[in-house]
């Protein structure tokens, strides 16, 4: 496996991620390192991933968590609106992409 991409997210409330359907995941492997310290669960925030417009699998923000996750080009995935109950709180996240070499 080969590293393609890495960013770092940090969400709080109002944020959100657009669930675009022009886009396709470009990688075999997605990994998620979550650094949130604290998170209501109420708050929404959490990551979507969707395949043929039905939610796969959720992701909610869980502290020192590593997720690893098989995608293929039919995978989409968001982050779903944080809402008032976040408060100040923060989600931080990095995300990784691996191709197969």
């Amino acid at each position: 496996m080969k590293l393609k991409s890495s960013r770092l997210f940090c969400f709080c409330h109002g944020n959100y991620g657009l669930l675009n359907d022009s886009l396709k995941e470009n990688c075999n492997v997605k990994v998620i390192v979550e650094f949130t310290k604290t998170w209501n669960y109420d708050a929404n925030g959490y990551s979507s991933f969707v395949q043929n417009g039905e939610e796969i699998l959720r992701i909610n923000p869980v502290r020192n968590a590593v997720t690893i996750i098989k995608v293929n080009k039919n995978t989409k995935s968001f982050v779903k609106y944080i809402n008032h109950l976040a408060g100040k709180n923060k989600r931080y996240f990095v995300e990784l992409d691996y191709i197969e070499k």
